[in-house]
């Protein structure tokens, strides 16, 4: 999401409060720090606050003022992102029956995972392990609700959800292949999800 600014770098509408005006900063240096990241394939890098002043407009004690310190300036945007990617990503599917809710899952992640390519990509990379824990407990819900609900096979869930959850961040990664289909994608989510239900 690109923050709203008035004309002129780091010149914001004076009606703004103060915290609306931090939440637009944060989203300006969060979009800097996640383009940096982007074109860093191996480690974490150390942002140069200055780099970030340059390309924002702010200055370092605004910078340092948003986030204390930092060593904080990239773990939070990554928690910033994979927050706003999970919200975007993961629902109840509460109205669907126990296959439309496993199906409209799956739609949705890839829906989710192609819209925003190059943030999925980013948090394949430095967000793993989060995202696998998040897909695993959301589909565990799903199949708890189905469980109950007599529509899938109780025995199953333990021993093969973590797989489940690694397909789903496999297909973060196709997701970025030229040509990648949202249908294929979805598709083969729902039927690695169906498996794992009956």
């Amino acid at each position: 999401m690109q923050p709203a600014r008035s004309p002129g770098r780091g010149q914001y509408d004076r009606t703004l409060s103060a915290s609306q005006r931090a939440q637009i900063q944060r989203e300006m240096v969060a979009s800097c720090v996640l383009g940096i990241l982007a074109r860093t394939p191996d480690a974490v890098p150390q942002i140069n606050i200055d780099d970030l002043c340059s390309e924002t407009g702010l200055g370092r004690n605004t910078v340092y003022g948003l986030f204390g310190s930092a060593s904080r300036i990239v773990p939070e945007t990554l928690e910033g992102a994979l927050a706003q990617f999970l919200a975007a990503a993961l629902g109840d599917e509460a109205e669907a029956t126990p296959l439309g809710a496993l199906e409209r899952a799956a739609a949705r992640w890839v829906g989710a995972a192609l819209q925003n390519v190059a943030v999925a990509q980013l948090l394949l990379r430095w967000q793993r392990p989060a995202l696998a824990a998040a897909v695993a407990e959301s589909l565990r819900r799903l199949l708890a609700r189905g469980i109950a609900a007599g529509a899938f096979a109780p025995d199953t869930l333990p021993q093969r959800l973590p797989y489940v959850a690694d397909v789903y961040l496999v297909a973060l990664s196709e997701a970025n292949a030229p040509g990648a289909s949202q249908r294929v994608l979805a598709r083969t989510l729902f039927d690695a999800s169906l498996r794992l239900a009956r």
